[in-house]
C-alpha cells in the first residue's frame, strides 16, 4: 500500500518508471522510510545502500538523486515547497530531496 502512494508523489513530481532514475529515486524512499537512522549517513552509508540494492555504485545514486530533483523542480516546485514546508528558490541537493520524501511518507506517529 505504501508503494502506491510513493509512486504517485514520484508521478506528481514528474519522476516516471520510464526514466533510469525512477527505481533508484524508489529504493531510497524506501530505505528512508525503512531505516530513516541512516539519512544521517547519506555517503557513508545511505548511498552505498541504495547503490548496492540497485547494483550500481554510490557516486550514480548521488548523481540520479540530483537529476531527480532537478526533474521534480521543472515539474511541480509547488509541490516540492509544499513538501519542504518552507520557501525554496532551487532544486533541492540529493539528500535534502531524499528527506523531504521522507518527511512527506513517513508512516504517521499515533
Amino acid at each position: 500500500m505504501r508503494m502506491n502512494k510513493v509512486e504517485n508523489v514520484l508521478y506528481q513530481l514528474g519522476i516516471y518508471p520510464s526514466q533510469a532514475g525512477y527505481p533508484i529515486a524508489q529504493t531510497a524512499i524506501a530505505l528512508a522510510i525503512k531505516e530513516p537512522s541512516r539519512l544521517q549517513r547519506l555517503t557513508l552509508d545511505f548511498y552505498p545502500e541504495v547503490g548496492k540494492q540497485c547494483g550500481c555504485t554510490p557516486a550514480c545514486v548521488e548523481r540520479s538523486l540530483r537529476i531527480s530533483a532537478a526533474r521534480a523542480w521543472d515539474a511541480n516546485p509547488k509541490l516540492l515547497t509544499a513538501m519542504a514546508q518552507r520557501e525554496i528558490a532551487q532544486p533541492p541537493t540529493a539528500g535534502d530531496f531524499v528527506c523531504m520524501l521522507y518527511h512527506c511518507l513517513r508512516p504517521s506517529e499515533s
